[in-house]
């Protein structure tokens, strides 16, 4: 969000409340699905393309993003914490937007592969790549596994979001979200939320991780440190 979008929001007239409240959750699932109306009716395809539909709903709704704060003035860091509470659970319940947009991971596609070797990935250090929606540059998360843990570190190192780990097998495992502090993943996931892995395929410093979430399928690959 960009700084216009930030004087946009701070400079909202203040409206005469009426009627009954809505909860904190009843506005947040309004407001995604208007989020994602406008979206879809743009016929956006990327991330980078939704910032008139952020500058729409901000303006619109003032009132009830006040509400949900319970203040007379939005700060900065409300605005930008609302912000991905919106985006979070736009990308979680927005079918337009998970049929139509690009999941950002950089890697070759694989097939499953028969007799994959598994062991170095279950205490070891390893990254993977992800792609800006809005340009070129590559980010890397750097993800440490130990026997119980599954710790990765995004934007520089400067946050984080860890999860247990559970191997069902020796190529399958479960991830048990538990806690982050990065602004998207602490609103995007919930702690105890659960997800299947299974490594499908591995070559010379990398693994393809398989992931199926909410009835579509990801694949990642991770690559190991040197």
């Amino acid at each position: 969000m960009t700084r216009k979008f930030y004087i946009l929001i701070l400079s909202l007239t203040l409206l005469t409340s009426c009627g009954n409240k809505l909860s904190g959750q009843e506005i947040l699932d309004n407001l995604s699905k208007e989020m994602c109306e406008c979206v879809e009716l743009a016929e956006y395809k990327n991330a980078s393309e939704i910032e008139p539909c952020y500058d729409k709903l901000f303006e619109k709704h003032g009132k009830l993003i006040r509400e949900y704060y319970d203040t007379k003035e939005l700060t900065e860091s409300q605005i930008y914490e609302f912000g991905n509470k919106i985006a979070a659970k736009t990308v979680d319940n927005c079918e337009y937007i998970k049929n139509n947009f690009p999941t950002g991971i950089v890697g070759e596609k694989r097939t499953k592969q028969l007799n994959v070797k598994c062991e170095e990935l279950r205490e070891s250090k390893f990254y993977y790549l992800t792609q800006r929606p809005d340009s070129q540059i590559q980010d890397t998360t750097f993800v440490s596994i130990s026997k119980d843990e599954y710790l990765e570190k995004m934007r520089d190192r400067t946050t984080y979001s860890r999860s247990k780990i559970n191997w069902k097998d020796n190529c399958k495992f479960d991830l048990i979200f538990e806690e982050s502090d990065d602004p998207f993943k602490k609103e995007m996931f919930e702690k105890g939320q659960v997800f299947n892995y299974e490594i499908i395929a591995n070559e010379n410093g990398s693994f393809f991780l398989e992931l199926e979430w909410k009835g579509k399928v990801y694949q990642s690959q991770m690559f190991k440190m040197k």
